[in-house]
């Protein structure tokens, strides 16, 4: 309800230009990339930059899709560098909100179940890749760039609000609940 319509009007301003889909895709995780960097600035004001990157960055990852499909230009390469410099980005992100926290409290015991917690999310979408592949399911109807895109929207709220705290407590749990629901 709100990351698309916003990458619609992206879409709709680039559509008529020389601009690719996988431009956008590259411009995404550059965009995604700085705001991970600035989580290392280890106080309020670097999060609160790095979650409005992040927010865009997930913004402008949309529209790469919506262009793909509106330039008739949809190709198995596009979709893998888009997961793959998806996947890239929340690794980079969610160690710089981990670090950035770490900077800022000194908690090195929330540091080190974080890390442990990131390694977990990624094994875990690993995984979810691996039996997709497997099971030669094609892609789905969009709802994982969504859920990603709630997951970007939630950490520039944590971060405005100045509590990466419990995001990452609450984003330790996504792991464990998978588990549970897998089974």
């Amino acid at each position: 309800f709100i990351n698309r319509p916003i990458a619609s009007l992206i879409v709709r301003a680039v559509a008529r230009t020389s601009l690719r889909p996988n431009h956008l895709t590259v411009s995404s995780f550059i965009l995604g990339s700085v705001g991970a960097f600035f989580f290392l600035g280890g106080n309020h004001r670097s999060f609160v930059m790095a979650g409005f990157l992040i927010y865009a960055c997930t913004i402008l990852d949309g529209a790469d899709g919506m262009l793909a499909r509106s330039k008739n230009l949809c190709s198995r390469f596009g979709a893998y560098l888009d997961i793959y410099l998806d996947r890239v980005t929340d690794f980079l992100v969610l160690g710089g909100m981990a670090t950035g926290y770490y900077y800022q409290s000194g908690r090195l015991g929330f540091y080190i179940l974080s890390l442990f917690g990131l390694a977990a999310y990624m094994l875990m979408t690993l995984l979810y890749y691996l039996e997709r592949e497997w099971r030669m399911i094609q892609s789905g109807s969009g709802s994982g760039g969504d859920h990603r895109g709630l997951v970007y929207l939630g950490i520039l709220v944590f971060s405005l609000f100045n509590r990466l705290d419990l995001l990452i407590s609450i984003l330790l749990c996504v792991p464990v609940l998978n588990i549970v629901y897998r089974f």
